[in-house]
Protein backbone atom coordinates (compact mmCIF):
# COMPACT_ATOMS: atom_id res chain seq x y z
CA UNK A 1 0.00 0.00 0.00
CA UNK A 2 1.48 2.60 -1.24
CA UNK A 3 0.58 5.86 1.24
CA UNK A 4 2.94 8.42 0.43
CA UNK A 5 3.60 9.40 -3.06
CA UNK A 6 5.24 12.29 -5.26
CA UNK A 7 3.08 13.79 -7.69
CA UNK A 8 4.44 11.74 -11.70
CA UNK A 9 5.59 13.96 -14.36
CA UNK A 10 3.02 15.93 -16.32
CA UNK A 11 3.05 15.96 -19.92
CA UNK A 12 0.71 19.11 -20.73
CA UNK A 13 0.57 20.87 -23.99
CA UNK A 14 1.85 24.11 -21.69
CA UNK A 15 4.71 21.76 -20.25
CA UNK A 16 5.90 20.88 -23.20
CA UNK A 17 6.89 23.72 -24.96
CA UNK A 18 8.66 24.85 -21.60
CA UNK A 19 11.19 21.50 -20.78
CA UNK A 20 13.38 20.21 -22.33
CA UNK A 21 14.39 16.49 -22.35
CA UNK A 22 18.21 16.52 -21.89
CA UNK A 23 19.72 13.44 -23.46
CA UNK A 24 23.40 13.92 -22.35
CA UNK A 25 24.58 12.38 -19.08
CA UNK A 26 24.70 14.02 -16.00
CA UNK A 27 27.95 16.24 -15.40
CA UNK A 28 30.54 14.94 -13.61
CA UNK A 29 30.23 17.64 -11.17
CA UNK A 30 26.79 18.15 -10.51
CA UNK A 31 25.31 16.60 -7.04
CA UNK A 32 24.65 13.50 -6.26
CA UNK A 33 20.97 12.72 -7.76
CA UNK A 34 20.48 9.83 -5.82
CA UNK A 35 20.34 11.51 -2.58
CA UNK A 36 17.02 11.70 -1.37
CA UNK A 37 17.72 15.30 0.16
CA UNK A 38 18.10 16.97 -3.53
CA UNK A 39 14.36 15.97 -4.01
CA UNK A 40 12.03 18.60 -5.13
CA UNK A 41 8.87 19.03 -6.66
CA UNK A 42 7.98 22.03 -9.29
CA UNK A 43 5.13 23.40 -9.72
CA UNK A 44 3.41 25.52 -12.78
CA UNK A 45 1.52 28.52 -12.09
CA UNK A 46 -1.24 27.92 -14.50
CA UNK A 47 -1.91 24.82 -12.51
CA UNK A 48 -2.01 21.31 -13.54
CA UNK A 49 0.20 18.31 -11.76
CA UNK A 50 3.86 18.97 -10.67
CA UNK A 51 7.22 17.07 -11.29
CA UNK A 52 9.10 15.77 -8.67
CA UNK A 53 12.83 14.43 -9.02
CA UNK A 54 16.53 15.46 -7.81
CA UNK A 55 17.84 18.50 -8.07
CA UNK A 56 21.04 18.13 -10.27
CA UNK A 57 21.27 22.04 -10.72
CA UNK A 58 19.93 25.75 -11.13
CA UNK A 59 21.90 27.76 -13.37
CA UNK A 60 21.02 31.03 -15.84
CA UNK A 61 17.56 30.90 -14.66
CA UNK A 62 17.58 27.24 -15.26
CA UNK A 63 16.58 24.05 -13.00
CA UNK A 64 18.14 20.79 -14.46
CA UNK A 65 15.96 17.74 -12.52
CA UNK A 66 17.01 13.59 -13.10
CA UNK A 67 12.92 12.17 -13.02
CA UNK A 68 12.01 8.89 -14.51
CA UNK A 69 11.70 9.85 -17.49
CA UNK A 70 15.13 11.60 -17.76
CA UNK A 71 16.86 14.64 -17.40
CA UNK A 72 14.49 17.78 -17.54
CA UNK A 73 15.30 21.37 -18.42
CA UNK A 74 12.78 23.49 -16.91
CA UNK A 75 12.92 27.65 -17.46
CA UNK A 76 12.39 29.19 -13.86
CA UNK A 77 10.26 31.60 -14.77
CA UNK A 78 5.97 30.86 -13.51
CA UNK A 79 7.00 28.23 -11.30
CA UNK A 80 7.68 27.15 -7.58
CA UNK A 81 9.99 24.50 -5.86
CA UNK A 82 9.00 22.52 -2.82
CA UNK A 83 11.77 20.60 -1.17
CA UNK A 84 14.87 21.59 1.23
CA UNK A 85 17.45 21.74 -1.97
CA UNK A 86 15.38 24.22 -3.81
CA UNK A 87 16.82 27.60 -4.60
CA UNK A 88 15.55 30.31 -2.21
CA UNK A 89 14.34 32.65 -5.35
CA UNK A 90 11.97 29.55 -5.79
CA UNK A 91 10.76 28.06 -2.83
CA UNK A 92 6.39 27.86 -2.63
CA UNK A 93 5.23 30.17 -0.29
CA UNK A 94 2.81 28.19 2.11
CA UNK A 95 1.01 29.46 4.99
CA UNK A 96 2.26 28.03 8.24
CA UNK A 97 -0.24 25.17 8.84
CA UNK A 98 2.28 21.76 9.79
CA UNK A 99 0.60 18.83 10.31
CA UNK A 100 1.98 15.73 10.97
CA UNK A 101 0.49 12.51 9.29
CA UNK A 102 0.95 8.94 10.69
CA UNK A 103 0.51 5.65 8.98
CA UNK A 104 -2.85 3.51 10.42
CA UNK A 105 -0.04 1.15 11.60
CA UNK A 106 1.84 3.40 13.03
CA UNK A 107 4.78 2.65 11.29
CA UNK A 108 5.25 5.64 9.00
CA UNK A 109 5.13 9.21 10.30
CA UNK A 110 5.50 12.39 8.02
CA UNK A 111 5.72 15.71 8.73
CA UNK A 112 5.15 18.94 6.59
CA UNK A 113 3.19 22.19 5.88
CA UNK A 114 -0.66 21.38 4.26
CA UNK A 115 -0.86 23.16 0.81
CA UNK A 116 -4.32 21.88 0.36
CA UNK A 117 -6.55 19.04 0.63
CA UNK A 118 -7.27 17.93 -2.94
CA UNK A 119 -10.61 15.55 -2.82
CA UNK A 120 -9.70 12.41 -0.69
CA UNK A 121 -5.80 13.78 -0.20
CA UNK A 122 -3.51 15.86 1.87
CA UNK A 123 -1.07 17.93 -0.04
CA UNK A 124 1.80 18.66 2.13
CA UNK A 125 5.09 20.37 1.44
CA UNK A 126 7.88 18.59 3.16
CA UNK A 127 11.87 18.74 2.76
CA UNK A 128 11.78 16.08 0.03
CA UNK A 129 9.07 17.64 -2.32
CA UNK A 130 5.66 17.62 -2.60
CA UNK A 131 3.57 14.43 -1.14
CA UNK A 132 0.28 13.14 -1.59
CA UNK A 133 -1.36 11.42 1.62
CA UNK A 134 -5.04 9.72 1.16
CA UNK A 135 -6.58 11.20 4.15
CA UNK A 136 -8.31 7.67 5.01
CA UNK A 137 -4.89 6.04 5.02
CA UNK A 138 -3.63 8.30 8.16
CA UNK A 139 -4.33 10.00 11.42
CA UNK A 140 -3.41 13.43 11.21
CA UNK A 141 -2.50 15.77 14.20
CA UNK A 142 -2.42 19.52 13.00
CA UNK A 143 -4.61 22.89 12.85
CA UNK A 144 -4.67 21.62 8.86
CA UNK A 145 -6.44 18.04 9.75
CA UNK A 146 -9.70 17.02 8.20
CA UNK A 147 -12.26 17.34 10.61
CA UNK A 148 -13.69 13.89 11.91
CA UNK A 149 -17.55 14.15 11.79
CA UNK A 150 -19.11 12.00 14.62
CA UNK A 151 -21.63 9.70 13.29
CA UNK A 152 -25.04 10.60 14.23
CA UNK A 153 -25.99 8.72 17.53
CA UNK A 154 -29.67 7.42 16.47
CA UNK A 155 -31.91 4.15 17.66
CA UNK A 156 -34.78 3.82 19.94
CA UNK A 157 -38.63 4.59 19.72
CA UNK A 158 -39.75 6.72 17.05
CA UNK A 159 -42.60 8.51 15.54
CA UNK A 160 -42.62 9.04 11.57
CA UNK A 161 -44.97 11.22 10.44
CA UNK A 162 -46.16 12.17 6.90
CA UNK A 163 -49.68 14.58 7.18
CA UNK A 164 -52.17 11.76 8.44
CA UNK A 165 -49.99 8.98 8.50
CA UNK A 166 -47.69 8.08 11.32
CA UNK A 167 -45.91 5.09 11.40
CA UNK A 168 -44.15 4.18 15.23
CA UNK A 169 -41.22 1.57 16.01
CA UNK A 170 -37.85 1.49 16.96
CA UNK A 171 -35.37 3.21 14.63
CA UNK A 172 -32.64 0.42 13.56
CA UNK A 173 -30.71 2.41 10.71
CA UNK A 174 -30.42 5.53 9.03
CA UNK A 175 -28.66 6.28 5.45
CA UNK A 176 -29.00 9.34 3.34
CA UNK A 177 -32.30 8.36 1.59
CA UNK A 178 -34.53 6.55 4.43
CA UNK A 179 -34.80 5.19 8.03
CA UNK A 180 -35.05 1.55 8.79
CA UNK A 181 -37.92 1.55 11.52
CA UNK A 182 -38.56 -2.35 13.42
CA UNK A 183 -42.69 -2.26 13.87
CA UNK A 184 -44.04 -4.35 16.01
CA UNK A 185 -46.35 -7.06 13.51
CA UNK A 186 -44.51 -5.97 10.38
CA UNK A 187 -40.72 -6.36 11.13
CA UNK A 188 -38.09 -3.99 9.75
CA UNK A 189 -39.55 -1.43 6.98
CA UNK A 190 -37.78 1.51 4.96
CA UNK A 191 -39.29 4.82 4.80
CA UNK A 192 -37.94 7.49 2.63
CA UNK A 193 -36.40 10.25 4.90
CA UNK A 194 -37.44 12.87 2.84
CA UNK A 195 -41.05 12.69 3.49
CA UNK A 196 -41.21 11.77 6.75
CA UNK A 197 -40.64 13.89 10.22
CA UNK A 198 -39.22 12.00 13.23
CA UNK A 199 -40.20 12.26 16.60
CA UNK A 200 -38.91 10.98 19.20
CA UNK A 201 -35.68 9.92 21.87
CA UNK A 202 -34.48 7.69 18.63
CA UNK A 203 -33.98 10.35 15.97
CA UNK A 204 -31.29 10.96 14.79
CA UNK A 205 -29.29 13.87 16.54
CA UNK A 206 -29.16 16.78 15.06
Amino acid sequence: MNLFRNLPFAGTAYAAAAICIAASSVDAQAVDIAAPERTVTIRFEYGGDGITGQLISFEENRLRIETTVGTITIPAEDVSCIGSACPESLRLAVDASPIVLTSLDGQITLSGDLIEIAGNEYVVATAAGELRIETDKVTCQGEGCVVEVSAPVFGGPVVLTNGATEISGNLVGVDETSYLVEVENLGAIRVQLDTFTCTGEGCPAG
